[in-house]
Order: structure tokens, then sequence, then C-alpha cells
């Protein structure tokens, strides 16, 4: 496996994590516009897939950067590769960006259904700051409201 910045050949790739992943997938358009904001930070796991060795992405991850704050918009992981150490690999490389760029926090909205993810987040530090009532639709579901702080303020 080896972790890339995202570039517009990974599209087909990444668009089908997307759709399997969530109920509201974002569009081509959508992730074109994070390769090209010098605000984001895009990143997607490449691995080979099966026997015929072919590259293929595995994962994806997303952090969009405002002053010293950071945000992690958009995370997905192919299915059948969950379990396996890639999200955890995605979240760790990007806390050790968000400390290169001398960010104060990263935060991230998650399901409160999404028991794996939380319990992957807050093994990395993040805590529960607070819900977002009715954050998501298709279903409706609450988010939870995550954040790890890189750097103390006060410093």
């Amino acid at each position: 496996m080896i972790l890339l910045r995202m570039k517009q050949r990974y599209l087909p790739d990444i668009l089908h994590i997307e759709k399997l992943s969530f109920s509201i997938p974002w569009s081509e358009k959508s992730f074109k516009q994070e390769i090209f904001n010098p605000g984001s930070h895009p990143y997607v796991v490449m691995g080979e897939s099966g026997k015929s060795k072919i590259r293929i992405a595995l994962g994806y991850i997303i952090l969009n950067t405002v002053l010293d704050e950071g945000y992690i918009v958009n995370l997905a992981v192919l299915p059948q590769m969950r379990h396996k150490g890639i999200g955890k690999s995605l979240v760790t490389y990007i806390l050790e960006q968000a400390k290169k760029l001398n960010l104060s926090f990263v935060s991230l909205e998650v399901r409160t259904s999404n028991k794996p993810a939380i319990n992957l987040y807050e093994s990395l530090g993040f805590e529960c700051l607070g819900t977002r009532k009715d954050y998501y639709s298709n279903p409706k579901e609450d988010a939870v409201i995550m954040t790890k702080i890189i750097k103390d303020v006060q410093q």
C-alpha cells in the first residue's frame, strides 16, 4: 500500500468507494474541487487488486484547513478492505500533516451509529465535544462532533 496525494486519475475508484460508503455520495465535481482547492489536503491509499496486481484506490481522506483549524470532511475505505488499518493509517497521516501545518485542532462529524469510526477516532485521541441534531439525512441521524487538539493555542 502507498499513500499519495489525490489526483483526478484516481476519481473512478474514489467515486466507487464513495457510492459504496455513503447514502448521499459526493459528486465527481466535489472531489475535483477538493483536488484543486489550496486549502484542501486530499490523500488516497493505493493498493493492488487481487491476483491481477492492478493498482486501485483502497481508501481516501480529505482535510480542509481554515487559518489554524483542520476539518476532516470526507473519509472512506473500500468495504472489503475495512478493519485492516487503512482508515487508521489515513487519519494518522492527516494528524501528522496537521502538526506540520501548525494547526490548533482537527475536527470532524460522524454518525452517532458509526461505532467503529467513533472507536477509531477515540483511539487516536479525538474527543466527543457535542452533537449536531439531525445532521445527516437518508437516514436522518445526529452527528457526533469529534476533535483532537494538535497544539495548545496558549503556547
